[in-house]
């Protein structure tokens, strides 16, 4: 070789040397972050975990209908603090309110089995893994949530909770029937009038759109416990892939057509917005708003598509959690008459019998129902788990646990802990009186998550789940084929009954 080669290929070598040293040097510093995160994880207890599948095995071995089963059997086996590996991803599961506080606020970042909803939600507020753009959203999110705007909207939950128990008094002649499909059809209802602005009378009208926003959520979550389905390579020429991509085609199609029918109105109706605020002044009329116009003219800075992922998010994380939290409540009062008459003479005290829609000032006198709510939310949480990617170290019972593991918050059981709930299984609505619950661990409830990112909109399902409940006893007397002995329920994105639920409805005198 002579002068000049050996001299150009040095040069090729050292350029090529410093450019491809930092990516390595990155790779080999994850490696033993890995490692590290692995030699931790290990230290706890936990079943016995192998290559590529880690502890998913008992889920590959299990039944759909058996998987809330295998997770209550290893928790068990391991609480209150053990590990397990979902595939390659290594998660530590937590449920005393000790550790859920340390957990829930030390890290911001959504577990990463939560990014099999980014094709549907985006990355709205929900699923937001940027700090600061997450904190920019949430400001600008956060008053279309005010009290002030879940009372302009009591009349469409009044409405729909009147069209429901119309549908339910065609059915109340003492026979059972299944009545969570209905639920979720009416949640629906107010989510799209209330999100959107657009009617869909999913309780009287079946449509793509609803058959879609039913379907994705179990499509997901079979991928969730899949393993192998986990790899976006392999995912992307599955049967599952093509299903889901005709669903979101579907429902973002429908957020959208709804979004650029809005703008455009927007845009054209400045004439007739200065006659509405001249009619508004005059008659003391106020326009009602949904979600979407507000964000529309809020002057947000958000693109079309930023909107239409933060609308799907609204979608997403309210119908399906709403509707089977209504589910629960229901099933409850039918278990409990004692209880459910103490909520009909609440209801009977302040409506006198009449048939007169509820205000905001009716829904604040609710306290019983507020506490049986709760209790309800205590026992049945429809979203059971809250996963988080952990910000920086943590200490858990002296152990070191290091920044980027995935953690598990498991509400159910952290509900069930005999120390922050004697008798924890006993149905108690009294649990929740001021007196009581201030002795209580602030962490050892958490319904809607907890800390820094936690739901924006619990108020918003307070409300709806209030105003339907109360329309249905005002009405009703409710029984149910379904115990909390015998009642069979999926481990799933949320916790719901197998089988539906079973009620029969009488009439009240």
């Amino acid at each position: 070789m002579d002068l000049i080669t050996f001299i150009l290929t040095s040069l090729l070598i050292g350029f090529l040397l410093h450019f491809i040293s930092d990516p390595i040097k990155k790779e080999i510093e994850k490696l033993k972050h890995r490692r590290k995160i692995a030699e931790v994880i290990d230290q706890l207890p936990g079943p016995k975990w192998y290559p590529i599948v880690g502890c998913a095995w008992l889920f590959l071995m299990a039944e759909r209908k058996d998987f809330w089963k295998v997770l209550r059997k290893r928790c068990d086996m391991y609480k209150p603090l053990f590990r397990t590996w979902m595939g390659k991803y290594p998660i530590i599961h937590v449920m005393k309110a000790e550790h859920v506080e340390i957990v829930l606020n030390n890290s911001f970042e959504k577990s990463l089995l939560y990014r099999f909803f980014i094709p549907w939600a985006g990355t709205g507020l929900f699923l937001q893994p940027d700090i600061s753009i997450w904190r920019s959203r949430r400001k600008i999110l956060t008053p279309t949530f005010h009290f002030a705007i879940l009372d302009d909207f009591q009349d469409i939950f009044n409405e729909k909770s009147q069209t429901l128990v119309k549908l339910l008094s065609e059915k109340s002649n003492g026979e059972y029937f299944e009545v969570t499909n209905l639920l979720a059809r009416c949640s629906l209802d107010f989510i799209c009038e209330t999100a959107m602005g657009t009617k869909i009378n999913a309780l009287e009208n079946d449509s793509e759109f609803l058959k879609a926003v039913f379907e994705l959520p179990q499509l997901i979550t079979y991928r969730t416990y899949t393993p192998l389905l986990h790899n976006d390579f392999i995912f992307k020429f599955t049967q599952l892939k093509k299903k889901q991509d005709k669903l979101l085609s579907i429902v973002h199609g429908f957020s959208r057509k709804v979004i650029r029918e809005k703008r455009e109105k927007l845009q054209n109706n400045n004439q007739l917005k200065k006659r509405t605020s001249e009619e508004e002044k005059i008659m003391g009329r106020k326009e009602r708003k949904a979600f979407l116009d507000l964000l529309l003219e809020g002057n947000t800075m958000l693109s079309d598509e930023e909107i239409r992922q933060e609308v799907d998010t609204f979608v997403l994380a309210g119908h399906d959690t709403t509707a089977v939290a209504i589910g629960w409540t229901l099933f409850a009062l039918a278990n409990y008459p004692d209880i459910q008459a103490k909520v009909q003479a609440e209801l009977d005290e302040i409506f006198q019998g009449k048939e007169r829609p509820m205000t905001p000032e009716d829904i604040i006198r609710l306290k019983y129902l507020d506490r049986v709510i709760k209790e309800v939310l205590r026992l049945y949480v429809p979203a059971h788990i809250v996963g988080r990617k952990l910000d920086k170290e943590i200490v858990l019972d002296n152990l070191k646990i290091p920044h980027g593991v995935m953690v598990s918050v498991d509400l159910f059981q952290l509900h069930r802990d005999p120390e922050q709930w004697p008798d924890p299984e006993r149905f108690d609505p009294d649990r929740f009186l001021p007196e009581i619950a201030s002795q209580r661990h602030p962490y050892a409830y958490c319904p809607f998550s907890a800390g820094p990112r936690n739901c924006i909109g619990r108020k918003f399902a307070a409300r709806i789940t209030k105003t339907e409940v109360a329309w249905i006893l005002r009405r009703f007397n409710i029984k149910s084929i379904e115990t909390p002995q015998n009642v069979e329920v999926y481990s799933e994105v949320l916790m719901r009954p197998q089988n539906g639920l079973h009620i029969a409805l009488q009439e009240r005198q």
